[in-house]
């Protein structure tokens, strides 16, 4: 799963995450917000497995490479409200149970 978030912040395909649109249309149904919707299992699925500190680390850092994906467009093709909703909807798929939620609220305030 660590890999599959790697994956997709790699160069080749951040091109093509940057050129989707914010809301899907008719013709072309995949949207950012579609992809968004797709990242928040395997975060809660991160949540459920981390047993360790080490776990932990591991998953906040594929967190922290997925948030850094949606801050860093630089074609604006994303807008502000897409890329905050993006980042809102882990911390409210996250439980209080592990400091995951605790570290997404900073990544949330510094996101403001």
């Amino acid at each position: 799963m660590h890999e599959f978030i790697s994956f997709l912040c790699t160069a080749d395909v951040k091109t093509h995450i940057y050129e989707l649109r914010k809301t899907a249309t008719k013709k072309k149904p995949f949207s950012f917000e579609r992809l968004c919707l797709m990242i928040l299992p395997l975060v809660k699925y991160f949540e459920v497995t981390c047993k360790t500190e080490a776990e932990l680390g591991r998953a906040f850092d594929s967190i922290c490479k997925w948030i850094a994906l949606v801050e860093a467009d630089t074609n604006e093709t994303i807008n502000l409200n897409a890329k905050f909703e993006a980042i809102l909807n882990i911390f409210l798929i996250l439980d209080g149970s592990t400091v995951l939620k605790a570290h997404m609220f900073l990544q949330l305030v510094g996101f403001l």
